[in-house]
């Protein structure tokens, strides 16, 4: 008896402060809430596809060594081309550089080259399909195992979005349409033909929101780093400037007092001034 006179009471409590004006249920807001996070854990899972995709394109290129090249003029983890280098406005970063210095291409700045050059094919394959009324939805956002469905198989492979940019990184976008629409299977020194490129990458399933968000965030790391390198430039040339001041001093001392001019350590010193 007792128990149910306290949990009749706790109803009545609860009853009573969830009709109080503080309690008021916004409905609206309550779905903003949950469209915002299911949005941002639609593209933390992209970002977890879109690196299963670049460590399978990575191992296929070089083994994942930033290092590597070959004797075609292809360097880098991904193994980029000048032309494609160029197209991207780095035109500066050449084979040949690459093989005096690596550390002119690290790691972290072929990671962001090569989404800036996922996201590039992406928007070109869709400004070229959209024009022949091809729902780009039905072609690249679907997976890779629905059956006696010709839209979705072409020239006898599965095609998806991330198939296509897979054969793109092989053979460029034209490279791919080509293969769409007309089955031109081009390839590569290695004798590498782009449809194994697209059936090696047609099971991951992104789109551009995950490319531009991990675009983004490589940016944003790039310019956090750029920063320290800059702060930390600054302070070797402070310490450079008191080391030769510290070395120095007596010298300039004995100088300063014979009346002496001392042009000599003024000009030494604007050397590792601090801007």
């Amino acid at each position: 008896m007792k128990h149910f006179l306290l949990i009749t009471c706790l109803l009545l409590f609860l009853t009573t402060k969830l009709e109080s004006p503080c309690f008021v249920f916004d409905k609206e807001t309550h779905k903003e809430h949950i469209e915002l996070y299911l949005e941002y854990k639609e593209i933390q899972r992209q970002v977890t596809e879109i690196k299963k995709f670049l460590y399978v394109i990575g191992e296929r290129e070089s083994s994942n060594d930033w290092t590597r090249w070959n004797i075609f003029g292809y360097f880098g983890k991904y193994q980029f081309g000048r032309s494609a280098l160029v197209d991207l406005g780095y035109s500066h970063i050449t084979f040949r550089k690459f093989l005096e210095n690596p550390n002119i291409f690290p790691e972290m700045k072929q990671e962001y080259i090569m989404l800036k050059n996922m996201y590039r094919n992406y928007k070109r394959i869709d400004k070229r399909i959209k024009p022949f009324n091809i729902s780009y939805n039905d072609y690249f956002n679907i997976t890779a195992t629905v059956p006696n469905r010709y839209d979705y198989i072409r020239w006898g492979i599965p095609i998806t979005m991330s198939g296509l940019l897979g054969g793109a990184h092989l053979g460029g976008a034209q490279g791919v349409l080509l293969f769409f629409m007309y089955g031109i299977n081009r390839f590569d020194a290695n004798h590498t033909h782009i449809s194994d490129y697209i059936q090696l990458l047609n099971h991951y399933h992104f789109d551009d929101r995950g490319l531009k968000y991990m675009i983004n965030k490589y940016h944003k790391k790039a310019q956090e780093e750029k920063l320290l390198i800059l702060e930390k430039e600054k302070i070797e040339l402070q310490n450079k400037r008191l080391k030769f001041l510290y070395n120095y001093k007596e010298e300039y001392c004995v100088l300063k007092q014979n009346n002496q001019p001392t042009n000599y350590f003024n000009d030494k010193t604007q050397n590792y001034a601090v801007f």
